[in-house]
């Protein structure tokens, strides 16, 4: 019976493997395999284009070959677009030529990201265009992924917009943001969001800022700057611009959040507002997000982690090994949000441990073993259903 549990086991996990063999993955660390996304630009970028950037992870027990092949399904013919992988290829290429393919071991993101280009050239407009990942290893046909983007430089009517400099327009939006963190540094970075503001209308405003803290992480700062820097008590500006116009500020107002070395995710609104007209007002909804760091200096180089599956569906196996000394050893499981959801003792006669997922939700986690009260190794984990 045993040994049938365990055949079970192996199969089971080969089928998991095999669901989302390549897993992509935004900058942000959004999970867009098999999925869509919307980049949002104007017309006339600063920087002549709008760019996605995309991470490609092997899923896989085995070495990939990659290559990538773009198919237009909707685009402006006044467009253009391109992509780079290893190198830039011109517009005409559909699939990277010749032998320039990219190997990612099991388990590891490709060193080289993939960048996705789309030259607006001033039309208004939205265009979709799918890019996918596969690989070319014989008998490996069906290890594939893809992310759609639609590029949408559509501008909006909003009488307030809201910007990203020189690229998104974010006005009524969530924006999602993280920043790998070190939690045995004393020296933690701060999330810093800049937005430009327009007045899309033909009076004269004078524009104020608020925030409202929607959720917070325990131990964490936010405060924002808007003609000088406030401290985080100070959730409304009443003093503000006057903005002539159809005019725009660039680069005036920065949201600032300090993890303060706490890990998890807190979501704060930022409203733009006339202070004449408290109906015409625009917002963003800015998800900070620190993260563990995947360079976080290792208290212990001998102990190894590893996860099979993952993404993982009703459970994983962390294979893992300890070193031979009196310290008791955790497994903690957590959430973006910092949130704990498992925790197991690790035995050191044992080299694996069985993790229940099925109860978790699609997402990314983090697998800690800690002793002694610290952090000593992480790892990713993402389930997916």
């Amino acid at each position: 019976m045993k040994t049938l549990y365990t055949l079970i086991l192996v199969v089971y996990s080969s089928l998991l493997i095999k669901a989302d063999p390549i897993i992509l993955t935004l900058t942000d660390g959004t999970i867009v395999t098999n999925g869509t996304y919307v980049a949002y630009g104007a017309p006339n970028p600063p920087q002549g284009n709008i760019e996605v950037d995309v991470h490609v992870e092997n899923a896989t027990d085995t070495t990939i070959n990659l290559k990538v092949r773009r198919r237009n399904i909707i685009v402006d013919p006044m467009t253009s677009n391109y992509f780079c992988w290893f190198q830039c290829y011109a517009p005409a290429t559909n699939v990277d030529p010749g032998t320039n393919n990219i190997a990612i071991n099991s388990g590891q993101t490709n060193n080289t990201d993939f960048h996705a280009y789309y030259v607006p050239g001033g039309f208004n407009g939205v265009s979709k265009i799918r890019y996918t990942f596969f690989n070319i290893n014989p008998g490996h046909a069906a290890d594939s992924s893809y992310v759609e983007i639609t590029f949408n430089t559509q501008l909006p009517t909003q009488p307030i917009l809201l910007q990203e400099l020189g690229s998104n327009f974010v006005t009524n939006t969530e924006v999602f943001l993280s920043i790998p963190i070190d939690t045995n540094s004393a020296q933690q970075n701060d999330i810093v969001y800049p937005l430009s503001i327009t007045n899309n209308t033909n009076v004269i405003k004078q524009i104020l800022v608020k925030k409202r803290e929607l959720s917070i992480v325990t131990g964490s700062e936010n405060f924002f700057s808007w003609r000088s820097t406030f401290n985080p008590t100070v959730m409304v500006d009443t003093g503000g611009y006057i903005m002539l116009p159809n005019t725009t500020i660039n680069d005036e107002f920065k949201a600032i959040y300090r993890s303060n070395g706490n890990l998890g995710e807190s979501v704060i609104q930022y409203v733009v507002f006339n202070k004449f007209d408290l109906t015409d007002s625009s917002f963003v909804n800015v998800h900070f997000n620190a993260l563990f760091s995947s360079i976080s200096k290792q208290n212990d180089v001998n102990i190894k982690m590893q996860l099979a599956p993952n993404p993982s569906t009703n459970f994983t196996n962390l294979n893992y090994s300890l070193p031979n000394n009196s310290d008791v050893y955790t497994l903690k499981v957590i959430n973006l949000l910092g949130a704990e959801v498992a925790n197991y003792e690790l035995p050191k006669a044992q080299t694996r441990q069985i993790i229940d997922t099925h109860n978790f939700e699609n997402g990314v986690y983090f697998c800690q073993i800690t002793s002694n009260n610290k952090t000593i190794k992480t790892i990713k984990l993402v389930v997916s259903k």
